[in-house]
């Protein structure tokens, strides 16, 4: 991750920083990168998937409206197990969590442009069928209600979240995704969620917005940050993924979801080490990303 990152006050962790955590954890992207991570990957994953099954969704409900966030899983638990892990890793790191979670069938109740999409975080009032429902920063996740099929290795495959873990490997042996860890898609959001808003805080919100100063001009910075990473592409797709070229936003969230991927261990899903002591390979890479998330990358 990136070193000045280190001293912003939003991105730093008083529990962790100077704390000789142990160093065991497992550096992995997913499958297909080393013989022994998918071995652990594979045995860690069947442990999880038992207690995917055991999950009590509504005891989760409650665990995120105790912190003051308002989560409904309609009974989905996969979501409600990734996002309270997800959670427990940013309550670690002192990161702010989503003000709301939720589920939706995207393909007619978000917009059918996103509707393959396995979930969203709302960087605003977004006007595509849900109006104020959806707070800013919330972390919203497609029900799949359309049965959508695609390809993998020339064979049909049911974009659903009973396969969500298998195609999350298939994603990650391609490149097209910086992990292939089951849980990546909320730690995924929940780092959208985190990037908005230290821009929020940092340069105000382009609509009001509690808690956040109201500053239109702000969508212009967003308007950047929605652009593809452009000349480093590249880079970004050799050294993070092929999914965080799209859009600069997607270039923070791919990174630090990565990080923090190879900063856990395998079977308990806590943090063994910093994810800030996780370094890019690139140290262009890494300028990017922290301008990225400081809103001043040029256009």
């Amino acid at each position: 991750m990136i070193v000045n990152l280190l001293n912003s006050p939003s991105y730093t962790n008083s529990n962790l920083k100077g704390k000789n955590l142990a160093d065991n954890a497992i550096a992995f992207k997913g499958y297909g990168n080393k013989v022994l991570c998918d071995y652990i990957y594979k045995k860690a994953y069947q442990l999880h998937r038992v207690n995917i099954l055991k999950c009590d969704v509504k005891g989760v409900e409650n665990y995120f409206r105790n912190l003051g966030v308002d989560a409904n899983f309609e009974g989905n638990n996969i979501v409600a197990y990734g996002c309270h892990k997800a959670a427990e890793i940013f309550r670690k790191l002192n990161f702010i969590l989503p003000p709301k979670i939720g589920m939706l069938d995207f393909s007619k109740e978000y917009h059918p442009d996103a509707k393959n999409a396995w979930a969203v975080c709302t960087l605003f009032h977004e006007r595509h069928g849900i109006s104020n429902i959806f707070p800013p920063r919330s972390v919203i996740f497609n029900k799949f209600m359309h049965n959508p099929v695609i390809q993998i290795n020339g064979k049909p495959c049911s974009l659903n979240w009973e396969n969500y873990a298998y195609i999350l490997q298939n994603d990650a042996k391609t490149g097209w995704m910086s992990t292939g860890h089951f849980f990546s898609v909320p730690l995924h959001e929940f780092a959208h969620n985190l990037h908005t808003h230290h821009l929020y805080s940092k340069f105000g919100s382009p609509e009001p917005a509690f808690p956040y100063r109201f500053n239109p001009f702000t969508n212009e910075i967003l308007k950047t940050l929605k652009k593809p990473i452009g000349v480093y592409s590249d880079q970004v797709k050799k050294d993070i993924s092929e999914y965080g070229t799209d859009t600069r936003f997607e270039t923070f969230a791919e990174d630090l979801t990565e990080n923090i991927i190879q900063s856990i261990d395998p079977f308990s899903l806590t943090l063994t080490k910093h994810p800030f002591s996780v370094h890019d390979d690139n140290p262009v890479v890494e300028r990017i990303v922290g301008e990225i998330w400081e809103g001043v990358i040029q256009p």
